[in-house]
């Protein structure tokens, strides 16, 4: 099997990265556009990786009278949607969903339902383009949010 590497490129005129991939002893050249972002989404316990594994969704929680706080655990419901649980795994505390709006504004919209008043941070990456936005919930507060300007 040839060996591989991989090469970050500089490009003239401020356009985008690219990225080469030779293939040493087989005469191969991949060129592709490079990501903006390292970061690729990989689901694990605390992470859901939603619409198409291009968003990477973290909760981190906190109850300040009780000096407790820890990540959310996640659950991939559908390939848009997950849900977290912060104290059990039989209660849910929040739906999180990503969806493609750009047949309608070019943008993705992000959606989240509270199931609970417990504080908590929603990080979404877009490992795509690397931007990320975060939606916090004050202690005592249930909040729905629907953003359809996230990314």
């Amino acid at each position: 099997m040839p060996r591989s590497t991989r090469l970050r490129l500089s490009t003239l005129g401020g356009a985008a990265p690219l990225v080469a991939l030779v293939l040493l002893g087989a005469g191969l050249l991949l060129v592709a556009p490079a990501s903006a972002s390292a970061d690729t989404c990989v689901a694990n316990g605390t992470t859901l990786c939603l619409n198409a594994s291009r968003f990477k969704v973290t909760v981190a929680w906190q109850v300040p009278s009780q000096g407790t706080s820890g990540a959310g655990n996640g659950i991939t419901l559908t390939t848009d949607t997950g849900e977290f649980w912060f104290f059990s795994a039989n209660n849910i505390e929040l739906v999180v969903k990503v969806v493609d709006g750009r047949a309608f504004n070019d943008k993705f919209w992000v959606f989240y339902g509270a199931l609970s008043n417990v504080q908590y941070t929603i990080t979404v990456t877009d490992s795509t383009t690397g931007a990320v936005k975060t939606y916090q919930n004050p202690d005592g507060n249930l909040a729905s949010v629907a953003d359809v300007s996230a990314f």
